[in-house]
């Protein structure tokens, strides 16, 4: 027996429904799928626009397919590519650009000041779908 809230004995097999609580639970890999998860819920609006009319049924299948297949490696390769590096490399050219520009004066580094900011932004924008992994894919640890 298990020692629950309180010091009370907390058994599985007791017919008694128990008032303890579970505050640290597992999951083996084939239960992960059918836990609660962003993926889960994307999937579960590509199917609700594909049944509103609002996305056509090969296309709510492809976009299905495409986020099965997003947690692969040449997935993960290909939305850096695609994604990440254009943004790294506008930031990087602003930076270039007004350093360039900076002896001529504040008139002419001011507009790349803030073209860099928007590129800061979206590189960091664009780097978001690591942060949510995480959250995404219940069947790797947290």
């Amino acid at each position: 027996a298990m020692l629950g809230r309180g010091g009370r004995s907390v058994s599985s097999t007791s017919s008694a429904p128990s008032r303890a609580t579970v505050r640290h639970a597992t999951l083996c890999c084939e239960e992960a799928e059918q836990m609660p998860s962003f993926k889960s819920l994307i999937f579960l609006l590509f199917r609700l626009l594909a049944l509103r009319g609002d996305l056509t049924f090969p296309e709510a299948g492809f976009l299905c397919k495409l986020l099965r297949k997003s947690s692969s490696r040449p997935m993960g390769r290909l939305e850096w590519t695609a994604n990440v590096l254009p943004n790294l490399l506008a930031a990087w050219l602003c930076r270039a650009v007004r350093l360039l520009l900076a002896p001529l004066g504040s008139s002419f580094t001011k507009p790349w000041d803030t073209r860099r900011q928007m590129a800061d932004q979206l590189v960091s924008f664009s780097r978001l779908p690591d942060f949510y992994q995480p959250f995404a894919a219940p069947t790797q640890t947290w």
